[in-house]
């Protein structure tokens, strides 16, 4: 999803618009998916491939910085943002683990028992981070238009 992203949000030149309604998806789709997981494989298929759409607005992160961060300094903000991007791809599955094995109650010969609420509870993780998101989005990033990179003066 990150190229078509990236062209919506060239095409109307407003990335912080483009990233909010992509985190109200993300909350949308992920919530959807946990309460109705017993929908046909193919609409479980069509929300799983918007989750991605929404999920690959995180690409403009590296367009905002280009455009809001002096030449100097983004080699420096491109490294943290590729550390933040890799540190939550790192965190979140281990934290989905610890979460489905500590939810569940039920042991049966010393193995743990895993059932569907033990998942959903775990699986609540991509609605709160998408909602993390658009917190930020909403509340920490310019409500600019953007400009043509040509244009901008520094």
């Amino acid at each position: 999803g990150s190229p078509l992203i990236g062209f919506i949000a060239d095409t109307i030149k407003n990335y912080k618009f483009v990233l909010i309604v992509c985190c109200a998806l993300g909350v949308i789709v992920s919530i959807t998916i946990i309460l109705f997981s017993a929908i046909s494989l193919l609409w479980m298929g069509f929300l799983f491939f918007v989750l991605g759409l929404s999920g690959g607005a995180q690409t403009l992160s590296f367009a905002l910085l280009a455009r809001h961060v002096p030449k100097s300094l983004f080699g420096l903000a491109a490294g943290i943002n590729n550390t933040a991007v890799m540190l939550g791809g790192l965190a979140v599955p281990p934290l989905v683990g610890v979460l489905i094995k500590n939810i569940s109650p039920h042991k049966h010969h010393l193995v743990a028992m895993y059932d569907y609420h033990n998942f959903l509870a775990a699986f609540s993780i991509m609605p709160i981070l998408f909602i993390l998101s658009l917190f930020v989005a909403s509340m920490f990033l310019k409500n600019d238009v953007l400009i043509p990179q040509g244009e901008i003066q520094e």
